[in-house]
């Protein structure tokens, strides 16, 4: 019995490293999460090329009090 007690500790220790690691991952990347988040909500699918190109593109920066029309 002591095994498995162990064995189930150390179990219990490398999932929650693992969690972690995800969530830092995740937070690190935000902006590409929530792009592909974003593109699953509208198309419910995407192929890996797709999410590629997501992960791939520029963040848009929002001008605070800048206008939001085109010029030119």
């Amino acid at each position: 019995m002591r095994l498995d007690r162990l064995l189930h500790a150390r179990v219990d220790k490398m999932l929650l490293e693992q969690f972690q690691r995800a969530k830092r991952i995740i937070e690190r990347e935000r902006l590409e999460v929530d792009r592909v988040d974003e593109a699953l909500l509208i198309k419910g699918t995407l192929d890996a090329s797709e999410v590629v190109e997501l992960i791939a593109q520029q963040p848009r920066l929002k001008l605070v009090g800048g206008d939001d029309r085109k010029t030119g």
